[in-house]
């Protein structure tokens, strides 16, 4: 089952974001020299107004502290991410004609400490994939999405991976074009020069219409899904570090040129639309309570 972050939140799931920033701020607060980032996570998400916003969902007015591993500013990012993609397919309906994919790329886990030097391998890794002639006669634009997560059994160890959301054409679903996912997973181990097969996973996009935009929309969502589970604080001190200066968002190809396109009309119509709603709408406005854990009507 996808966990989606929420495009309409409820107060309970602003309630399991915040916490999970308190959980970071923690983190932070225990080493040495990091107390601007201790206090902006602290002071994040603090006040809500809540506004209704019909067509780009729910919207938050409040202070972030843009902390890149801020759950609630994660969460934020993605709706931000949502809302570029869907004004994209406003744009360019035909893209709603076209077939999509929904690939994910692994590699062996590695010792956090190794995170960066990993990263920059599968990154080199993908740069080879882009190049291959199947990718070239198959893929036409696409966003790969770089997610890291803790080991399950060992929490000195990190799982790096990418999410990729890939347009191709049609030819590509049938006939001597069809790629399997054994042809994924081959062409990615060429890619990543290793002797083991690495997990790739890949899935079509199903549906016409409204029924596709949403099934676009939602794993642009899910690449970018906030962590609400606790981290061990020692993992998480070293991959923050490792990860500084890394880039986690990559659009290439027709996806890369049409969101630049559309950048400063999404920004402009989406400022405006939230001015409207800020006029038009009482908003519901809720404090968060640090003894009880959760928020209250202000």
């Amino acid at each position: 089952m996808i966990n989606l972050p929420q495009q309409n939140p409820d107060l309970s799931y602003c309630q399991q974001l915040k916490s999970a920033a308190l959980s970071i701020e923690g983190h932070y607060g225990a080493k040495g020299g990091s107390s601007e980032d201790q206090a902006a996570i602290r002071r994040c998400a603090t006040y809500l107004r809540v506004y209704p916003g019909p067509n780009y969902g729910t919207f938050v007015d409040t202070f972030y502290c843009h902390l890149r591993h801020c759950p609630f500013c994660q969460w934020r990012k993605a709706l931000k991410w949502r809302s570029k993609m869907h004004q994209v397919l406003y744009v360019k309906p035909e893209m709603l004609t076209d077939k999509w994919l929904y690939l994910t790329l692994t590699t062996r886990n590695c010792h956090v400490t190794e995170l960066k030097q990993t990263i920059k391998e599968m990154k080199t890794a993908f740069r080879r994939l882009k190049n291959r002639e199947f990718w070239k006669n198959n893929v036409t634009g696409g966003i790969r999405f770089l997610e890291v997560n803790v080991d399950r059994s060992d929490d000195q160890y990190a799982h790096p991976h990418f999410h990729c959301l890939l347009k191709v054409r049609p030819s590509m679903h049938q006939g001597k074009n069809y790629v399997s996912t054994e042809k994924w997973a081959n062409e990615w181990q060429s890619s990543l020069q290793t002797y083991f097969q690495p997990h790739v996973h890949v899935s079509r996009l199903t549906g016409l219409g409204d029924e596709l935009r949403n099934e676009i929309l939602n794993r642009v969502s899910y690449s970018m899904k906030p962590r609400l589970e606790p981290l061990p604080r020692a993992w998480f001190l070293i991959m923050a570090e490792q990860m500084k200066n890394v880039r986690t968002i990559e659009p290439f190809g027709q996806l890369s040129s049409w969101l630049s396109e559309v950048r400063r009309q999404d920004d402009c119509e989406l400022k405006t639309q939230k001015d409207e709603i800020r006029e038009g709408h009482t908003p519901a406005t809720h404090l968060w309570d640090a003894t009880s854990g959760i928020y209250r009507i202000d």
